[in-house]
């Protein structure tokens, strides 16, 4: 009787702790972490309205509005310069003169000329005129009237050679002076007293700084993006300023690029010569 209940009091203990590790392994299986739910960390945020632009950079230089290559129209040696870079011009002012001893030379050969020229017209006018008469009146032959009549033609064009090459000693005599073509600045002198001025040669390099313009290079592949009267960003200063496509070359150049200008329409601090940041606005979508 006594084996059989201690025997009970064993099964119950066993049981007891039978149940109470079931629970705890139950415990322990409900926290434990479960593979492919895994907690996912979300960032929200809130939607917002915006202006979104497509641009193409590229790196600008600054140039005169208008830019001459000052030459000498006749070979010559250099005789006074009387500007250097930097100095302010007006249009018409001088900016050197040639040597022109041998030009005022050949102007005053070419003077005397026609006033031979001119004389011997005038002298065969009137025998001509005489020459006619007598004809008409029958004193003499046709032929000493046409004699004198092809004299008259051979002076006259005598007379209109000498004329023209009194007209061209002058002209050249007036090239001997190297003017300004508009109010600038002197931006380059290539010449020096002494020096040959040759014809075509460049001398001096005269900017309109009244006006400035942005040039840069665009690159083949952008060509079906750039269009006349774009929308241009240019850095001024700590600033983006706005302008717009003015010309677009027509023909590209080595590199395969195209010549872009856009002008300024503003007050800036820039110099000739100077690289500027810009971005041309390819296309623009407003409050998406």
């Amino acid at each position: 009787m006594i084996m059989k209940k201690k025997n009970r009091i064993i099964i119950a203990v066993i049981i007891l702790f039978a149940v109470f590790f079931i629970a705890k392994r139950k415990i322990e299986l409900a926290h434990a972490p479960v593979i492919g739910q895994q907690p996912v960390l979300v960032h929200t945020v809130y939607t917002q309205k915006h202006d979104i632009t497509e641009q193409r950079e590229y790196l600008a230089q600054v140039r005169a509005f208008n830019q001459a290559n000052v030459s000498a129209r006749i070979n010559a040696m250099v005789g006074n310069v009387l500007v250097d870079e930097g100095s302010l011009v007006k249009k018409g002012d001088v900016l050197a003169k040639l040597d022109s001893r041998d030009l005022e030379a050949k102007l005053s050969a070419a003077k005397a000329a026609l006033l031979a020229a001119e004389e011997n017209l005038s002298y065969w006018k009137v025998e001509y005129k005489r020459d006619d008469d007598l004809f008409v009146n029958g004193a003499i032959a046709e032929e000493e009237r046409d004699r004198a009549k092809n004299n008259l033609a051979h002076a006259q064009s005598g007379y209109t050679r000498a004329r023209e090459n009194t007209d061209l000693m002058n002209a050249n005599l007036s090239y001997a002076e190297i003017i300004a073509p508009f109010d600038g600045i002197v931006a380059k002198r290539m010449v020096d007293s002494g020096d040959l001025a040759v014809v075509g040669k460049s001398l001096f390099v005269v900017n309109d700084q009244s006006r400035l313009k942005l040039v840069f290079a665009v690159p083949q592949d952008d060509l079906r993006l750039i269009k006349k009267g774009q929308k241009v960003l240019f850095k001024n200063g700590q600033f983006w300023s706005e302008i717009f496509i003015t010309n677009i070359f027509p023909s590209l150049e080595q590199g395969k690029v195209v010549t872009v200008e856009a002008y300024l329409t503003k007050e800036v601090d820039f110099l000739p010569g100077e690289f500027v940041p810009v971005k041309v606005v390819i296309s623009e979508k407003k409050n998406v």
